[in-house]
């Protein structure tokens, strides 16, 4: 299991504060779980961040994973399920959904989005 983690602190008259713990885990058959914190304060504002995920390739052929950001002050969720597929060698197909509910207050436009796109590597 990795785990990473690193705090910071301002000294500045606007005090400012970050803080990120993080730590995943691999299965056998290739499925990783992640999960981690962050939290960022400012004299006027202050996000706290939990972070959690999914992923798993198989053979090559695809993989899937899934993200999501929750903000425990705002009540902000992000999720953001992707697909990907091997169309060829050197071709692969990723889609995707980014869905918002409420704000996360990190991001500037928040708008739900279905994405798809087709990446060559030669």
């Amino acid at each position: 299991m990795g785990g990473r983690q690193r705090w910071a602190a301002s000294g500045r008259r606007n005090c400012a504060a970050r803080g990120v713990v993080g730590a995943d885990y691999g299965f056998e058959n290739g499925l990783k779980v992640m999960g981690g914190q962050f939290v960022h304060k400012r004299e006027t504002e202050k996000n706290n961040l939990i972070l959690v995920g999914l992923t798993q390739a198989k053979g090559g052929l695809y993989e899937w994973q899934i993200g999501a950001i929750y903000n425990l002050n705002s009540k902000g969720l992000l999720l953001n399920p992707e697909f990907s597929r091997s169309l060829a060698d050197g071709i692969v197909f990723t889609g995707g959904l980014r869905y918002f509910k409420d704000s996360l207050n990190l991001l500037p436009k928040q708008d739900n989005q279905i994405y798809s796109q087709v990446s060559i590597s030669f």
